[in-house]
């Protein structure tokens, strides 16, 4: 009988989004399917599922891309923190993940900090690194911009923490270079 973890580990997705208005880059767990396909956790019969507390968790941060007050201090990437965006939250049982999640996070990133030092503020791939080896995850994959899909035929591709933080600095920059939709699903 073939281990569920092995067979379908959780792993992290980073990608960019569009929200009201604003860029964001947001690192959301996944189950990568024996195909190699990324499947996002669902909380359904009761919460059972692999990787259910994680349904619904985000880890974000905004990205500036348009001109901003002057008075306001330059950031690249400003806000990170975890949330939920639950939908409907069925029971006690599913709270009481939600908040285990979120705690174990809160202390793992409090934990961290003591022991090898506070992150900057702007250093969302040093904070989703530490973000993984908080959930035990082995895995972060990155979105690909659509001009690479084109050419690779790949969508996502698992990177290193160098890696990701070398991806979180060129799609801010491309961001900030008016190529945000680039990296937004279902666009050409």
């Amino acid at each position: 009988m073939t281990d569920p973890e092995k067979a379908n580990p959780l792993a992290l997705l980073v990608q960019v989004e569009k929200r009201r208005d604003q860029a964001r880059i947001t690192a959301q767990v996944v189950v990568v399917q024996p195909d190699g396909e990324l499947h996002a956790p669902l909380w359904t019969s009761g919460g059972f599922g692999r990787g259910a507390e994680f349904d619904g968790l985000e880890y974000g941060a905004y990205v500036d891309w348009h001109d901003q007050d002057a008075r306001i201090e330059k950031q690249d990437v400003w806000g990170a923190n975890a949330s939920y965006s639950v939908h409907r939250i069925g029971s006690a049982r599913h709270a009481r993940r939600i908040a285990a999640v979120l705690d174990r996070i809160a202390r793992g990133m409090d934990k961290m900090n003591k022991a090898e030092g506070h992150l900057p503020d702007d250093d969302f791939g040093a904070q989703v690194t530490r973000l993984g080896r908080i959930l035990g995850f082995k895995t972060i994959y990155v979105r690909l911009p659509n001009r690479v899909r084109e050419v690779s035929g790949q969508t996502y591709r698992a990177v290193t923490g160098a890696d990701l933080q070398s991806w979180v600095a060129m799609a801010v920059q491309d961001i900030q270079n008016g190529e945000l939709a680039n990296y937004l699903p279902n666009r050409r």
